[in-house]
């Protein structure tokens, strides 16, 4: 089987996350296609919530592809985004215009599990030998959901994405202070 063909599936032929990104990563545990930009974060998520392989240059185990096959970014997204508070929906709009919303956008969605309903994720139901269903029960609004939508303490200004960063070498360079981790050995 090959991961490729995945790309076929009406819904994955973009991110899963920001929607505007070209899917060509893979989190083969949740079932999901996602963009270069979306993949460093769900790598920093820990394989225990998403396990992050290339479409194009890693090898597949067959189950992989037959959990992705079967979930799909539209099966994902609705689970993962089935209620998303009007306090969220400015986040929703700009989550792939930096690293920190994009970051924020898919901690919110996958490890807070703040849009979906309690009951178990499409991969989980897999797990568990069950059939996906064609709807979900919309959880309940959260005593926050009318507060303002602000970020955590302690979170730092937006960053450029991953993909800004690797397509900028020089201007990452002429910022100094980067490789080397500033100690000089001495003899």
């Amino acid at each position: 089987p090959n991961p490729r063909e995945l790309l076929k599936i009406p819904g994955n032929e973009t991110c899963a996350d920001c929607r505007s990104g070209q899917a060509t990563w893979a989190s083969v545990n949740l079932g999901v296609l996602v963009c270069i930009d979306c993949s460093g974060v769900h790598r920093s998520l820990g394989t225990h919530v998403s396990s992050v392989k290339s479409v194009t240059l890693d090898s597949w185990r067959p189950e992989w592809v037959e959990r992705v096959r079967q979930v799909g970014n539209n099966r994902a997204n609705l689970f993962f985004e089935l209620r998303v508070p009007p306090k969220y929906l400015p986040l929703q709009a700009r989550r792939s215009a930096s690293r920190l919303d994009r970051d924020r956008w898919i901690k919110l969605k996958y490890v807070r599990r703040r849009f979906a309903p309690s009951s178990s994720a499409p991969h989980e139901l897999l797990t568990q030998g069950l059939a996906l269903p064609e709807s979900y029960e919309a959880p309940e609004p959260g005593a926050s959901d009318e507060e303002e939508d602000v970020l955590p303490e302690g979170a730092g200004s937006p960053q450029r994405s991953d993909q800004e960063a690797a397509s900028r070498p020089a201007a990452a360079a002429s910022a100094g202070g980067l490789g080397g981790g500033g100690k000089t050995s001495s003899s």
